[in-house]
């Protein structure tokens, strides 16, 4: 630790000394009134407050939208016109990354692949112990003997970069970047690129915790042009000239106000406001959604509970509320959807009165009887008292006995705390049907979540045994998804289509949306 003390603050006096480019986006801080509302497309992602680039806090979509749009991609698998990565070669668990080069920083540096080894591993900088990275990366070597005192500097080019932090990740040359794997994953690259790991430089950093000193920075086909965290209002400017179609400036809003041209997911709210808009629902899930359990409480930990819950609630019931058929009746963690063969044997709906009555009966009174249980959630709109298919969860619970009250959507709890006093909380995860594995990992020891997953060693074994096979045979991962089920370690209700409402007076086209959950701007076209 001394050794990396010492090496810290030679790199942090070197960072300071060294050359950083001049060029500054003057624009980032220009007034936002400024610019006139007409040149302008407007885009609610959220009734909910928040900061677009907060990888820990923002919701799925924001961040995928967001880091498609600025930060740019790693590879060209999407419509997205800036990717990173020329060729991959995987070859004996070694996955080998050729940059292109003349791909360049909004701040004018070219990018290299000192910048990528540093964003692989830059969330585990401030979070060695519980970080989304390391659910991400779980096959690469050195991931799980993560030590400060193993880094080193390396300059290219006057700029200072940690290296070497995690053993299986190493720099050949400013252009190409070798990762070594303990165990086969073929779905790495597609982890990697990943919102919650965007490519970023360095010298727009702040040294000491690598949180961003003005704006986020990224090689994207948009930057950063203004922003008024007050208003949660986030103006992007395009970097190429638009040709006239494409909107040059883009504003994300996160606020209530009906002043959108686009919204994504329906606003209840408002379903008499936007009669004239046009709805459109993917083909595909974004995510799931439930609840996840406190095992720290006696209430959360115990199975009997937990069980009395999804028998309690009619799922189909609860779906027949949805505002235009955006959700669908689910009790799996992965859709059965999604997994065919011995999942589809498995029960389609585990509703019954009879039965919740009977495990809650289990339960010890003193821990619910007259008693009402606050259930924070993670959802994107406010006043969700007035949501109907919650307002039917609320209900059913009820019949048996339970009481609860949701509570608005605080994007500061998101996670339950040491000591918590609440037992459950309403959330969900977005499905990537790509890798069907990767929600599992949140269930694991140094995942970001700590007190949401229980000590199980079958659990542990089963998703290990899953992560080892998955890729070539489902079996294991069959199990554990029935297990999982079985022992309600998140009692899923529903999944949810990606969908979202656009006013056609000042929206043109929509373009290519391919994205499972997320927008491509550039594709956008307005009048």
């Amino acid at each position: 630790m001394q050794n990396f003390k010492l090496n810290k603050r030679k790199f942090l006096t070197n960072f300071a000394k060294g050359i950083f480019y001049p060029w500054v986006l003057k624009s980032s801080f220009s007034n936002a009134n400024s610019l006139c509302p007409s040149k302008m497309l407007k885009i609610n992602l959220s009734d909910i407050p928040q900061i677009p680039w907060d990888i820990e806090k923002a919701s799925w979509h924001v961040l995928s939208t967001f880091h498609n749009a600025v930060h740019g991609s790693l590879f060209e698998h999407t419509n997205s016109k800036k990717f990173l990565i020329e060729k991959a070669q995987y070859k004996n668990n070694k996955l080998i990354l050729y940059l292109k080069k003349g791909i360049f920083f909004h701040n004018e540096r070219e990018v290299n692949a000192y910048d990528v080894e540093f964003s692989f591993y830059k969330d585990l900088l401030n979070y060695p112990k519980h970080s989304f990275t390391k659910n991400l990366m779980q096959a690469v070597q050195g991931i799980e003997q993560l030590n400060l005192a193993n880094i080193c500097y390396t300059e290219y080019k006057q700029i200072w970069y940690p290296s070497n932090f995690i053993s299986g990740i190493k720099v050949i040359d400013p252009y190409t970047l070798a990762i070594s794997l303990h165990c086969p994953d073929y779905y790495l690259l597609n982890n990697l690129n990943n919102p919650r790991l965007p490519i970023v430089p360095i010298e727009e950093l702040n040294p000491n915790d690598y949180t961003w000193k003005q704006t986020p920075i990224g090689y994207g086909e948009y930057q950063v042009h203004s922003y008024n965290h007050t208003k949660s209002e986030y103006i992007l400017k395009k970097i190429s000239p638009s040709n006239g179609k494409t909107p040059h400036f883009i504003q994300l809003q996160f606020h209530d106000k009906n002043i959108a041209d686009i919204y994504v997911l329906y606003r209840y709210r408002l379903q008499n406001k936007l009669t004239n808009f046009i709805n459109i629902k993917k083909p595909y899930f974004y995510a799931n959604n439930g609840f996840l359990y406190n095992y720290q409480s006696q209430l959360g930990c115990n199975i009997n509970f937990r069980k009395a819950i999804s028998y309690a609630i009619n799922r189909c019931e609860l779906a027949k509320k949805a505002f235009k058929q955006e959700i669908v009746p689910e009790n799996y963690f992965i859709p059965k959807k999604f997994l065919l063969s011995k999942q589809s044997e498995f029960e389609e709906n585990n509703h019954s009165y009879e039965k919740a009555l009977h495990f809650l009966n289990m339960v010890p009174k003193n821990l619910w009887q007259n008693k009402v249980l606050q259930v924070p959630t993670i959802l994107d709109y406010k006043n969700i008292q007035t949501i109907p298919y919650l307002q039917m969860i609320k209900h059913q619970l009820k019949t048996i006995g339970l009481q609860i009250e949701f509570l608005e959507t605080n994007l500061n709890y998101d996670k339950f705390i040491k000591n918590d006093n609440n037992h459950l909380w309403f959330t969900g995860f977005a499905l990537d049907k790509n890798n069907l594995l990767k929600n599992f990992l949140h269930f694991v020891d140094s995942s970001y979540f700590e007190y949401e997953q229980p000590s199980d060693p079958t659990l542990a074994h089963l998703i290990e045994k899953a992560f080892q096979t998955y890729q070539t045979d489902p079996h294991y991962l069959q199990i554990l998804s029935k297990y999982f089920k079985e022992q309600e370690y998140m009692t899923v209700l529903f999944n949810t289509y990606f969908h979202y409402s656009y006013n056609p007076k000042t929206v043109k086209s929509l373009g290519k949306q391919i994205e499972n959950c997320s927008l491509t701007l550039s594709e956008i076209e307005f009048f």
